[in-house]
């Protein structure tokens, strides 16, 4: 192993391990910089001083309140809160590692993976075309258990801050999780995003651009410089990538036919959605997206047989001089052509205002104000894109709170907030999955680069609505498999107890504040209409727009 240090464009170093290999290829892991601790002042309790402000900051940097959560927070303190959440690693989450680490898919490297859930044409080549494939060891069944485990982690963890900043950056770097060899890939991708979640955004975007996952979805691990001369060699290492290993030469030959379906060449999907999408918005020029693919020629990834992980080809790279927006790249940079780049899009100010916007518009509303999404960009510019400090300037805003800035949960947050409300005891089920899949909303299956859509109004529909209700009634009258809800903590009268005194203690324990006077009349007409159960009203309560208000 050799050390090699790249000195980076903003003022800090970064050290990368790599590895030297026939070829002009280099494996390279990248390793982000420790992230640095956080302290909150106390002074942030003062911005949390009743129960609906410490509700609406529990709700809106976790997957929801827990009850008995209001009220250890407001005798903690909300700058103790803050302090955790912020730095997670100081968090025990041993009970939640434990049961994910049950689940054989999450212990696997990708090459083992491959061995034990192979691609559908390998089996076909070995049994026959007529070959029946054990859906128990398919890639549907990688990504039916990492759906498990981030469900696990979500409801479950304490690092619930960490949880949800997970899903954030999922969706802003969303990947398809079936196409071609990314199965294979998606858990460490997960990982990496949860590791680098609250780091800096330039370190984020990095490891993120070094995932195999990413540049097999966006086809840049087969982007080349038009002067490539060794196509045969990376034709026969995709090849090998996509069917495995060749029987025989004649067996090679039959499948080269596939090369004329690969790139001839430069690909511009990763360096248009790296600029669109990830970093800038719409502040590029068809020349930048082409010079910036240029940047990322060689970005590629090895041989799954082999380990996989990131490699760099520097017999792919383009070696001549690019200009990118305001950035100037040197001829015969190589691997390091690609760094600057990343640091140069992460850094910028650009980024700071688009990044900022959707954080803003992520934890206040679907249109942020103006000001805060400004200051949040300054926070974000003077840190060098930190994320800690950037989420709690958003955090200690005087808008915070302010119950003009609201939005609601989508699907998935809907359902872990209403499974951690009723303090359910449960093991992620085909038929929880068959309710998150209802409303539109399917983990890692979203096809386009964009992700699905923050937008509150696009979860908000007459049909989504209809099935928040009978999600809400089946877990309220325990009809979902490995779910056990349990009403003893929230309501301590139980079933003897009144409609108001339920209400109430679902008010204190999980809104914060009391409903709406509107949300409560309709209820006590509901209930007025018949002698309605106990687990009826829950469900009457957990489907209020106070409850679906994220």
């Amino acid at each position: 192993m050799q050390m090699v240090k790249y000195i980076l464009p903003i003022a800090c170093s970064i050290t990368i391990v790599g590895c030297a290999a026939q070829n002009n290829t280099t494996h390279f892991r990248y390793q982000p910089p420790a992230q640095e601790i956080i302290a909150v002042p106390n002074s942030v309790n003062q911005s949390f001083n009743n129960d609906r402000k410490i509700a609406v900051l529990i709700r809106r940097t976790s997957f929801g309140i827990v009850p008995g959560d209001i009220k250890y927070v407001a005798e903690e303190g909300t700058a103790n809160y803050l302090g955790q959440q912020l730095n997670p690693e100081f968090i025990n989450d041993s009970l939640c590692d434990t049961m994910i680490a049950e689940l054989p898919v999450m212990t696997m490297t990708p090459r083992q993976l491959y061995e034990n859930y192979p691609p559908p044409f390998l089996i076909k080549n070995k049994f026959g075309k007529d070959a029946k494939i054990d859906p128990r060891r398919s890639t549907r069944e990688i990504i039916r258990e990492l759906e498990i485990a981030n469900l696990i982690r979500d409801v479950y963890s304490e690092r619930q801050l960490q949880a949800i900043m997970t899903e954030f950056w999922l969706n802003h770097f969303n990947i398809y999780a079936i196409k071609g060899l990314v199965p294979y890939y998606l858990v460490d991708f997960v990982n990496t995003v949860r590791a680098n979640a609250l780091g800096t955004f330039p370190q984020l975007l990095k490891a993120v651009a070094m995932s195999p996952a990413m540049l097999i979805y966006l086809d840049n691990w087969e982007s080349a410089s038009p002067n490539f001369k060794s196509r045969k060699r990376f034709v026969v290492m995709r090849l090998r990538q996509e069917w495995g290993p060749f029987t025989n030469r004649q067996e090679l030959l039959d499948r080269l036919g596939a090369a004329f379906f690969m790139s001839q060449g430069l690909n511009e999907n990763y360096g248009r959605e790296l600029m669109e999408l990830h970093t800038i918005g719409l502040h590029y020029t068809q020349r930048d997206v082409i010079a910036a693919a240029r940047c990322l020629t060689g970005w590629t990834v090895a041989p799954i047989q082999d380990g996989g992980g990131f490699l760099y080809d520097d017999a792919m790279h383009d070696k001549g001089p690019k200009q990118v927006l305001g950035l100037h790249v040197p001829a015969g940079g190589g691997f390091n052509d690609g760094m600057e780049l990343l640091d140069y899009l992460g850094d910028s100010p650009l980024a700071a205002h688009f990044i900022s916007r959707e954080l803003c518009q992520f934890f206040l509303s679907d249109n942020p104000p103006a000001d805060l999404v400004n200051n949040t960009a300054k926070v974000f510019l003077a840190t060098h894109g930190d994320i800690k400090r950037v989420l709690l300037s958003i955090f200690t805003s005087q808008v915070f709170t302010s119950a003009k800035y609201y939005k609601y949960k989508n699907p998935y947050e809907y359902i872990v907030s209403a499974i951690r409300a009723a303090d359910a005891s449960f093991y992620p089920s085909k038929p929880l999955f068959g309710f998150v899949r209802s409303m539109g909303l399917i983990p890692f299956l979203v096809n386009s680069p964009k992700g699905y859509s923050e937008n509150s109004a696009s979860w908000m529909d007459s049909d989504l609505l209809l099935e928040h209700s009978n999600f809400a009634l089946a877990l309220a009258k325990n009809q979902i498999k490995e779910i056990d809800v349990n009403y003893k903590e929230m309501f301590p009268n139980g079933p003897v107890g009144s409609s108001l005194e339920m209400e109430r203690d679902f008010s204190s324990q999980v809104v914060g504040s009391p409903l709406d006077a509107k949300t409560s009349d309709v209820i006590a007409e509901q209930i007025r209409k018949k002698d309605m159960p106990l687990a009826e009203i829950y469900a009457l309560l957990l489907d209020s727009p106070e409850f679906q208000e994220r």
